[in-house]
């Protein structure tokens, strides 16, 4: 028998795209699942709209908030009335590709994984192409959220994880640093969902409300803080990494760097990930920072310090332009 996956849609005044994300799930070529839509009090049309498809399909089930509650608690509770071995969820303005299901499950029952995710398609407001995707391996994880949006895991990982309800706008990113302490993670690389941008995303917000980008600051110290391996100087220098602009400091980081690494690796090996280096991502956040500053001692020092900040894998053009700075 088929595996029974359950889909998560919490939705908040989604009346503009709602319907496109439900018709999206409906027609996927993996049929064996049950799409539980939370709506978190909206004030628009979103509950008509909720009402004409659960009158459409018996395996859509729909529970209202009786305020808002915001995202993270509203998936806590979805996931909670699932009933699947599977489990993966969705927001109201993006789109499952239609084979989203089917090759997730394969990926997953293929090995011996428990999330598995895969690249997706960046999209505006109309639906237009923008671009790729490409998830970054776990190693990543520490300085971005590599998994984006389009992904499965298995209903024992939110079981034991859950999503913290004091950490609305950043949740997910809590909950796959978490979960990377637990479980195995295997990325695919068909591209199977599209995200929408547009200016009602917290991407959008973060930009231009200073409020709540302080609030996502906020919470971004939690989540690093879930890093136990690392010291109160490295979690410090990484939250330096995730907010570079106005916050990056030179003698801070060459007086850490050392123990940050050695802390950083120790957290690759405690949790079973192969791949025993000092992550690409953080070598090229370490180009970027030295491109912007005009003193040749840090960038001889961390030259010296760093010299496979000069390798072939990286851009040739950054690479001279880190040169010239020099002469």
């Amino acid at each position: 028998m088929k595996p029974l996956i359950s889909i998560i849609l919490p939705t908040f005044n989604g009346q503009k795209y709602l319907e496109l994300a439900i018709i999206s799930i409906l027609n996927q070529t993996y049929q064996n699942f049950e799409l539980i839509i939370v709506d978190d009090f909206s004030s628009d049309s979103t509950p008509q709209i909720i009402e004409k498809y659960l009158e459409i399909d018996s395996r859509i089930k729909a529970i209202r908030n009786p305020k808002n509650l915001n995202l993270p608690t509203s998936l806590n509770k979805g996931h909670c009335l699932a009933k699947g071995a599977y489990m993966t969820w969705t927001s109201d303005d993006n789109i499952l590709k239609v084979n989203f299901l089917e090759c997730l499950l394969l990926g997953i029952l293929k090995t011996d994984v428990d999330v598995i995710y895969s690249n997706f398609e960046i999209v505006d407001h109309s639906n237009n192409f923008i671009r790729i995707n490409k998830v970054g391996t776990i190693d990543r994880l520490p300085f971005e959220n590599v998994i984006g949006a389009s992904f499965l895991y298995k209903s024992i990982v939110f079981t034991n994880i859950q999503y913290r309800e004091s950490l609305s706008g950043i949740e997910d990113y809590d909950f796959w640093i978490r979960a990377a302490q637990s479980y195995k993670f295997k990325i695919i690389k068909d591209v199977l969902y599209k995200y929408r941008i547009h200016t009602e995303t917290l991407t959008y917000s973060l930009r231009n409300d200073r409020k709540q980008a302080e609030r996502f600051e906020d919470n971004l110290k939690v989540v690093i803080d879930n890093l136990n391996e690392l010291s109160y100087a490295s979690k410090v220098l990484l939250f330096n990494f995730h907010c570079r602009e106005g916050q990056w400091n030179w003698d801070f980081f060459l007086k850490n760097r050392g123990d940050f690494e050695k802390e950083y690796l120790v957290w690759l090996n405690t949790y079973g990930i192969k791949d025993l280096s000092v992550s690409k991502r953080y070598l090229s956040i370490l180009r970027e920072l030295l491109l912007q500053t005009n003193s040749k001692k840090i960038i001889l020092k961390l030259l010296c310090q760093k010299p496979t900040l000069l390798s072939s894998k990286f851009s040739s053009r950054t690479t001279l332009k880190l040169l010239k700075k020099l002469f």
